[in-house]
């Protein structure tokens, strides 16, 4: 009889922890919810303005990202010691002057 009371409280704190753990997820449910209505009224509110904003930004940096890459694809040329070498060798003399 003792036993079966031990498995009986057992078998209830199992049952008490998943109901813990389902309050949590459903209170972060609830959390995001609420959440994504208050994005939801605030993007309303400003007419777009936001996300246009947003993609004027990602389209200047993806710019600004390639150029940064092009700029320094171009420095690393021009460290090579052949390219050195050639912008610093004097123009061969031709007979024209």
């Amino acid at each position: 009889m003792v036993d079966r009371l031990r498995e009986s409280l057992h078998q209830a704190e199992i049952k008490l922890e998943e109901f813990d753990l389902f309050v949590a997820r459903q209170s972060d449910r609830w959390k995001v919810a609420k959440a994504a209505g208050e994005l939801a009224t605030m993007l309303n509110d400003s007419g777009g303005d936001v996300t246009e904003q947003f993609l004027k930004e990602e389209a200047i940096d993806s710019i600004r990202d390639a150029l940064n890459l092009s700029f320094a694809q171009i420095d690393q040329i021009l460290r090579k010691e052949e390219v050195k070498r050639i912008v610093t060798a004097k123009p061969p003399r031709t007979g024209f002057f």
